[in-house]
């Protein structure tokens, strides 16, 4: 089969994606501690199920300076859809607005770029 018969992939089918993330660092009292929650990525994982994605995730819980708030989104086969080390390290929350629509349009146009252009 040449590339010009190559099958398409159907319209309605979706990779299963995996969402890792690790902790972040937040200020308590001037105190920089680290957090293990999900709270962060919720906005993410709510906007990819809602665009129909099978979502898992998995805590990276190693504390690492130089990725205080890693996330990670990677399809089933383990391709690279959106990679940020600190996405969840923010002061403000027009940051974290910011950080989320980059999020989107990048996760977006990767997706588009490996499953809808082939």
């Amino acid at each position: 089969m040449s590339c010009a018969e190559s099958p398409r992939v159907p319209e309605d089918w979706k990779p299963s994606i995996t969402v890792t993330y690790g902790p972040y660092r937040r200020s308590i009292w001037s105190l920089k501690l680290w957090q293990h929650d999900q709270w962060r990525i919720s906005s993410v994982v709510r906007f990819l199920k809602l665009n129909g994605f099978d979502v898992n995730l998995i805590h990276e819980k190693t504390e690492d300076d130089n990725a205080p708030g890693l996330l990670l989104i990677t399809d089933e086969f383990d391709t690279e859809l959106f990679a940020c080390v600190d996405f969840q390290d923010y002061t403000n929350y027009m940051d974290y607005l910011k950080d989320l629509e980059t999020f989107k349009v990048v996760f977006i146009e990767n997706y588009y770029k490996i499953y809808r252009e082939n």
